[in-house]
């Protein structure tokens, strides 16, 4: 009896874990497309830029999620 508690400890674990990396994942997704819908607007805040420099910066950040999260 103890094994299969201990097993289904293991396993509780096991899809306690999967599903945090899911949601995580997905969770994400989402927030990186609201990033994108909101890039333009947060980078025509960004003081000394002219328009071509904001539309440059505005294009490389939306090609590379990873800037884009770290700009915000």
């Amino acid at each position: 009896m103890n094994s299969l508690k201990e097993s289904a400890e293991i396993i509780g674990a096991e899809i306690s874990g999967a599903s945090n990396t899911f949601n995580r994942v997905f969770g994400t997704e989402s927030n990186r497309e609201e990033l994108r819908n909101n890039l333009f607007a947060e980078m025509n805040n960004v003081a000394c830029l002219t328009t071509r420099e904001c539309d440059k910066a505005v294009c490389k950040l939306a090609q590379n999620e990873e800037l884009m999260v770290v700009f915000f």
